[in-house]
């Protein structure tokens, strides 16, 4: 009997665990779309006060917070691409590591695919675009965050429960 509660006090705790899993993953995804705003404004800051070109801003641009996988992959693909092109195959390749969904990277993609085909006003124009939909993509992520946070938890343990007053 004691091996039985074990069991399902196992089962309960590792449906709260999923559940809380899944909140921290929306969570992590938050924060991404955050880093990936406040790197777009760097790009807009070194354009606007610096002129410098797009290339050589995602090659040199090293911000602290957001100095991780993400900003080498895009330094790098800078090398050989254009800013847009690097910037969401950079996305791509860290999508598991942001917690980023398919329909994030073709959304924010789809925000930066203009940037740099201007001259300086229309550059920065597009920036402020990004920054517009991406800062809306954030109150987005934030809603789901907050609800379907709450509630994958309540559901992990739920499940969890019922399936340990199944095995009792």
């Amino acid at each position: 009997m004691a091996f039985r509660l074990f069991t399902c006090v196992l089962i309960v705790v590792c449906g709260g665990l999923t559940g809380y899993e899944l909140r921290r993953r929306l969570s992590i995804r938050l924060r991404s779309i955050e880093m990936i705003r406040d790197y777009l404004r760097d790009v807009r800051a070194y354009i606007s006060h610096t002129g410098m070109s797009l290339d050589d801003i995602a090659i040199s641009l090293d911000n602290g917070a957001f100095s991780n996988q993400f900003t080498v992959k895009t330094r790098e693909y800078s090398l050989y691409e254009s800013f847009p092109s690097a910037f969401a195959n950079a996305l791509k390749v860290n999508r598991r590591l942001l917690c980023l969904t398919d329909n994030d990277i073709e959304r924010i993609g789809s925000c930066i695919q203009r940037v740099g085909c201007y001259d300086l006003d229309g550059t920065l124009s597009c920036l402020d675009f990004a920054d517009e939909k991406i800062s809306s993509f954030i109150s987005d992520a934030r809603r789901k965050c907050e609800t379907d946070g709450k509630l994958y938890i309540t559901v992990g343990s739920t499940c969890g429960a019922i399936a340990a007053l199944i095995i009792l």
